[in-house]
């Protein structure tokens, strides 16, 4: 039994997302050989071999060795790497079966001192083709670290007037939307090492994608795949990037012989060869021994989530800086030295030295771009040195004057307003910020940057709009936050959090008497798909604060056919009362004689349509939404759900809490929902005919694979009894 372990360090959850493809290739390989295999990112499942993806992150997190591991190395191992100079990894190679995709990487190893890996090629699996073509409007896409000689290559594409892509820490389905779009993918190399980085290029050359890829030292590999990969030296790339975006066809042809050609390096057999040595040859350690342990700081969420840590890149940094600055003695009016010069002492949180330097490149003139650059990080390096506040806020606004078009020196300021507690002045500068879009047009814009744009500024607007009593707009923005799929979970839970703080405001909202929808119900009485049950007891008052809130709240309430009303305890006057205030109501006496279980069987011989909505009894509505189309679009999107839940996990109170992106479904209209195996017995919806279909297997089919399932929306939009 094998465990396929990417590790993924809770602090740092996306961290080993670089490794997935191909943790997934290894996954799929063992099930076609006959093994049981599980892909997680667990590492304490003893009962099985564990082939670990990223185990130089494993260490640096000071997390627990698996107990019988395996260790696939998908890092370039050179003398510039980080990592070599990291004695625990090192202690990996020589304590423990390891794996390598590069003979490159073994070379190297053996010229050290130490064992071989076994040599495990990146090969072909049929489920990692998967991403459904699209029209193309990126001419060249690039995703990775950027550094001073990738930053010139794109630079200048940029500024032959083709639409550049460069994307930092996108992963997954964001990344791969983003790959649909494009005509061309750049590699280009980081490390001195330069070993060909068939990892990342692979799941490209499954997909069918046209790929342009510097040459390295990896010849063996680059003439494998020469007829599949369009490689230059450095100096010719932008030239073979324009002459493949001239010829299409050229593309297409250079994009099949790609997967021509990594499709038939087979994963099964490379894993089955692996196996074969790696489980027969000499064994090392069988158990770990205590985990080696490096202390790293981790505040503030989201820090350095999308970039490799910086202090184990520090190395590369300051080599990177000894040859800026020897270019820039050679040609002291180089913009492009002066500009990579300040960002590596940036990096290097030398902001005295940054601060010069990005001074020296505002002063240089030239691209409006990293001028503009310039001047925020200029101003971010004296908030870093601890200048007075009114200085560093001119040099914000400086640099936001300049491009008008970018927004982070905006919500660079409302941060700092926020933390001094002047939470209107925050307010306005977020609100400036969040109404700027995208800048789709500019290059240079790090994954921490974009985000800004995609949800920071935002999340700052809605934070101090609670802080000044705006609490409707807090609530309509955090909704809008949750709701995006690129919104990291270890910011997911403060924000559900903040929402929920506003919500007594929204129950305020919800509680004037419905009249335009009352109306329109009762004009138009029957014509909808959609039946409403209610549960009315012997308290008048509650029966209609369920009615007020849930009819204020559902914005499609246009789709009710019927809305039948279980009377269990209505005094005649309160039955008269809600017959003449809502003329669309049909009432009927509760002749169940038990308890929800039999009410909710009297009601369900009722209903005569596809769709019944139960909102059962006492409960009260908060949040505006198309309640009805949602929850039916749930039913649509999933044969096997016969009930969808409006509260997450059949909350009955405020939770603060939201699922995490991977549980998560979507679809057409659905929201972000997720599946469950427990029946809700708060407000929700049925599909009638499944319904009774599952009631009559409940008792012989149970599995979630093939049985009938629940699902909920990944909210909490009402809460039981008096507001909280």
């Amino acid at each position: 039994m094998f465990a396929v372990t990417v590790v993924s360090p809770p602090s740092n959850p996306t961290i080993g997302g670089a490794f997935r493809e191909i943790a997934e290739a290894v996954h799929h390989a063992l099930l076609a050989l006959g093994h049981d295999s599980v892909l997680t990112d667990r590492l304490d499942l003893d009962d099985r071999r564990t082939i670990v993806f990223g185990a130089n992150h494993l260490l640096h997190y000071g997390l627990q060795l698996p107990k019988n591991p395996i260790f696939y190395n998908l890092e370039q191992l050179g003398d510039d790497s980080p990592w070599m100079a990291t004695p625990e990894f090192v202690n990996l190679f020589r304590r423990y079966p390891n794996w390598d995709y590069s003979q490159t990487n073994i070379d190297y190893l053996a010229s050290r001192g130490l064992p071989r890996p076994t040599h495990v090629p990146i090969g072909y699996v049929p489920e990692l083709t998967r991403i459904t073509p699209v029209p193309v409007d990126i001419d060249v896409l690039f995703y990775g670290m950027l550094s001073a000689r990738r930053y010139a290559i794109l630079k200048d594409l940029h500024d032959r007037g083709l639409r550049i892509k460069w994307l930092t820490g996108a992963l997954g389905a964001s990344r791969d939307a983003w790959i649909a779009r494009s005509k061309i993918v750049l590699n280009m190399h980081y490390w001195d090492a330069k070993i060909f980085e068939i990892a990342r290029v692979s799941y490209l050359l499954a997909n069918k994608r046209a790929v342009v890829s510097e040459r390295g030292d990896d010849p063996a590999l680059e003439h494998e795949l020469e007829s599949g990969v369009a490689f230059a030296d450095y100096d010719d790339l932008v030239d073979r990037c324009v002459e493949l975006l001239a010829d299409e066809r050229a593309r297409c042809e250079l994009a099949e012989q790609g997967y021509q050609l990594f499709s038939a390096r087979d994963q099964v057999a490379i894993v089955e060869r692996a196996l074969a040595e790696s489980l027969d040859g000499p064994a090392r350690e069988t158990t770990a021994p205590d985990a080696p342990s490096i202390d790293v700081p981790f505040d503030g969420e989201d820090q350095d989530q999308q970039l490799p840590n910086s202090d184990l890149l520090r190395h590369k940094s300051e080599q990177e800086r000894d040859q800026l600055l020897a270019e820039i003695e050679r040609d002291p009016t180089d913009p492009r030295a002066v500009f990579f010069l300040a960002e590596t002492y940036f990096q290097l949180e030398d902001f005295i030295a940054s601060r010069r330097w990005y001074a020296r490149r505002i002063a240089l003139g030239g691209d409006e771009e990293e001028i503009y650059w310039a001047m925020y990080r200029l101003a971010a390096a004296m908030q870093a040195l601890g200048e007075p506040w009114p200085d560093v806020e001119d040099a914000y606004l400086a640099a936001s004057i300049f491009r008008p078009t970018r927004a982070e020196a905006l919500h660079a300021i409302a941060v700092r307003y926020r933390f001094q507690q002047h939470y209107r002045s925050a307010y306005l500068f977020a609100q400036r910020a969040a109404a700027i879009p995208f800048p789709e047009e500019d290059l240079f814009i790090p994954a921490d940057i974009a985000q800004v744009y995609t949800w920071r500024a935002i999340d700052e607007q809605a934070v101090c709009a609670s802080w000044i009593g705006r609490h409707v707009e807090a609530f309509t923005l955090g909704r809008r936050l949750l709701a995006r799929a690129d919104l990291p979970d270890s910011a997911r839970q403060r924000i559900a959090a903040n929402r929920d703080f506003a919500v007594p405001a929204m129950l305020d909202a919800a509680t004037p008497y419905p009249d335009a929808p009352v109306q329109t119900l009762t004009a138009n009485a029957g014509h909808g798909a959609v039946t409403v049950t209610l549960i009315a007891g012997p308290d008048r008052d509650i029966v209609e604060q369920t009615l007020y809130s849930f009819l204020n709240c559902c914005l499609d309430s246009s789709r009710i056919g019927r809305f039948l009303v279980l009377d269990t305890g209505l005094s005649t006057e309160d039955r008269a009362h809600l017959r003449k205030r809502y003329g669309f109501l049909t009432l009927i006496r509760d002749r169940s004689g038990g308890g929800p279980g039999a009410q909710l069987a009297q009601l369900h011989a009722q209903i005569k349509g596809r769709f019944w909505l139960h909102l059962g009894q006492g409960w009260r509505f908060f949040a505006p939404e198309n309640y009805l189309t949602r929850l039916t679009a749930v039913l649509d999107a999933d044969p096997r759900v016969f009930q969808v839940g409006i509260n997450l996990n059949d909350a009955a109170a405020l939770t603060g809490t939201s699922a995490a992106e991977e549980a998560i479904h979507r679809a057409a209209d659905t929201g972000r929902y997720v599946l469950t195996n427990v029946m809700a017995r708060g407000p929700a919806m049925y599909d009638t005919a499944r319904l009774g279909r599952a009631l009559r297997v409940k008792n012989t089919d149970l599995d979630p694979a093939t049985g009938p399932r629940t699902a909920s929306l990944d909210e909490v939009l009402c809460i039981a009894g008096p507001r909280p």
